[in-house]
């Protein structure tokens, strides 16, 4: 309990203890200056506010408890870093809220029958959209209580009894269905939106950033001259009328004009190149919002492999923010592939440098993301925050058009990078194929990073991957490859409803006490045993003439779509032969490709007779 009358340290380099708003430095660029601050002049409803007389002790209490999770936590937590300590603040004013609105002035009058109508009260509250709130969400409503009764003690006030009764965090939450998991991007989805913002990067960002520096140097040079605003506008303006795209960009469906019409549109191209460089470089890092938005010009870094191939491997240097070890972040890497032309995350980085040259020029900012703007505003630059970002990223969507709706969000993209290095060799990712490729052979490398946690996504989604294709084997009544033709033989105990639980504990025991290897194809699962191994754990030497006749292989019903566009496609070739000379060579491998893409097309089809 903190007793002394002059207690009044620093709790920033802004603000100290008794001031009644809390100024925090702005770690995180993707939140707005607002909301690093802690107002301790809360309003309570009912026109009552926090620092009104009767209320001191509550506000006393406050002060002690944001402090000492600040300064001095329970042994085994970590000090509270500026952003947690806001978050823990907004979960007690929802409290006091509540203690206001039932009559209390005093924690220490509040009993555990009371503080369960408060927690009914969290459990009925709905979303925007009419949902539950997620338990992540109510974690940190339930933990301020929990604090307020464990550091009972060294408060001013706090809970005497146990405010759920005795049950723990974990207990509390675990009957509670965990809708707060941020899903991946779905593959059909994500594959062809992120090569659309990789095309933005690579075709429409350069002539874009082309047509901005035109207009900058004409505004520069008219505001030389000594000319107003409105005039060096219009020599920007002009001098854009000379410029021609080669390629135009598709928007909303429709090619764009060759030519700029004015500023207005040339501000809205170059949005959209900068969104499209985002996407691109959250899809192939798997960097947060906060990391991406803290990077900075010179933010690229080549390594020398060790292999003696003479490529380098190319990372993005940052800050670590949410699991750093200091308040202002660590400095770490984020592997970005093999470095070269080909490599999309540094034409991204180099596209984004060109669109904000100007403004950093102006600002002598280093942040590579920074709002785009010919001359200099009443704000000094800054990087938008998330909100904005999540607002261009589905505009951009809107604009360029995907296959089905979906509401996208930033860290979407860091879950679904862990699903692309997770996946494995599937050749709708065959644009991208190698770039994870490498980055997944870099991630577990001695030049890795310390984002632990985007290593523990990416086995978890390996792991979610190797789970599917066991209950898709051992489930199925058809399946096609050596192996899946033995699997079919021994599996019937794991079929249908009757097996699920039994198929269940078996993967679960799979997982858990042996290190089995499954590697998903588009083509089928390779279920990897070295002995019998057809490519004897080459990487260079997996492909389908290899697997078709592996003892490792097998092929599931989920595959179908493969086999079937195979037969398709060579169908289709054979009728383009008819008309070569010396086609026959030619003709007979095809035949044998459609008669194999048949056969196995057969098998994995319930209720097709066996050839």
């Amino acid at each position: 309990m903190i007793d002394e009358p002059q207690f009044n340290p620093w709790v920033s380099r802004h603000s100290r203890f008794l001031d009644q708003l809390w100024t925090f430095d702005r770690v995180n660029p993707g939140r707005p200056p607002s909301f690093f601050r802690i107002n301790w002049s809360q309003p309570l409803g009912g026109g009552a506010a926090l620092t009104d007389a009767r209320f001191a002790t509550l506000l006393k209490t406050g002060r002690e408890l944001i402090y000492m999770l600040m300064t001095a936590p329970p042994a085994g937590r970590r000090r509270h870093r500026s952003t947690s300590a806001i978050s823990a603040s907004q979960h007690l004013f929802a409290f006091y809220r509540w203690l206001s609105a039932n009559g209390y002035t005093r924690i220490a009058d509040v009993d555990a029958d009371a503080t369960s109508g408060y927690q009914r009260s969290l459990l009925a509250r709905r979303t925007r959209k009419g949902r539950p709130l997620q338990p992540n969400t109510l974690a940190g409503y339930f933990i301020v209580l929990l604090d307020l009764h464990r550091f009972r003690e060294r408060l001013s006030d706090g809970l005497a009894e146990h405010p759920f009764h005795g049950l723990e965090l974990q207990e509390l939450l675990g009957s509670l269905a965990p809708t707060g998991e941020i899903p991946h991007i779905p593959m059909d989805l994500a594959v062809p939106f992120v090569m659309v913002a990789v095309r933005w990067v690579r075709e429409h960002g350069p002539e874009i950033a082309a047509a901005l520096e035109r207009a900058e140097d004409a505004y520069g040079a008219a505001a030389d001259q000594g000319r107003g605003r409105s005039a060096c506008e219009i020599a920007a303006a002009r001098a854009l009328r000379e410029f021609r795209f080669d390629r135009p960009p598709v928007l909303q469906g429709e090619p764009a004009s060759e030519f700029l019409t004015g500023l207005l549109q040339l501000r809205l191209l170059v949005r959209l190149a900068t969104t499209a460089s985002f996407i691109v470089l959250a899809a192939l890092t798997g960097m947060r919002l906060s990391e991406l938005l803290r990077l900075e010009e010179d933010c690229l870094e080549q390594v020398p492999l060790e292999d003696g191939s003479g490529n380098n491997l190319l990372y993005l240097r940052g800050i670590l923010l949410k699991t750093a070890g200091t308040p202002h972040g660590d400095r770490v890497r984020w592997v970005a592939g093999i470095d070269g032309p080909d490599n999309h995350v540094r034409a991204a980085v180099e596209l984004v440098r060109r669109l904000t040259a100007g403004v950093r020029k102006r600002s002598n900012a280093k942040r590579l993301f920074l709002a785009i703007a010919l001359r200099e505003g009443k704000r000094p630059p800054d990087t938008p925050g998330g909100h904005t970002i999540n607002w261009r990223v589905n505009a951009f969507a809107r604009t360029v058009g995907v296959a089905r709706p979906w509401r996208f969000s930033c860290h979407q993209f860091r879950k679904t990078f862990a699903r692309f290095v997770a996946v494995g060799d599937k050749t709708g990712l065959l644009a991208l194929k190698q770039h994870f490729k490498h980055v997944s052979i870099a991630m577990t490398d001695r030049y890795v990073g310390r984002d632990l946690e985007l290593l523990e996504l990416v086995d978890a989604e390996k792991q979610h991957g190797i789970r599917q294709a066991l209950d898709e084997l051992l489930g199925a009544d058809c399946l096609a490859g050596k192996l899946g033709e033995q699997i079919v033989a021994r599996n019937h105990r794991f079929r249908g409803r009757a097996g699920e639980q039994v198929r269940n504990d078996y993967v679960n025991m799979v997982l858990e006490e042996t290190d089995l290897v499954v590697l998903p194809h588009e083509y089928g699962y390779c279920v990897y045993r070295n002995e019998v191994a057809r490519c004897g754990g080459i990487w260079a030497r997996v492909g389908l003439s290899t697997c078709i006749g592996c003892s490792n292989f097998a092929v599931g019903p989920a595959h179908a779509p493969f086999w079937e566009r195979r037969r398709h496609d060579g169908r289709e070739l054979l009728v383009e032969l008819e008309s070569l000379p010396g086609r026959e060579p030619a003709a007979a491998a095809i035949r044998d490709m459609i008669t194999q893409a048949d056969t196995v097309f057969a098998r994995i089809q319930a209720g097709v007779a066996q050839p």
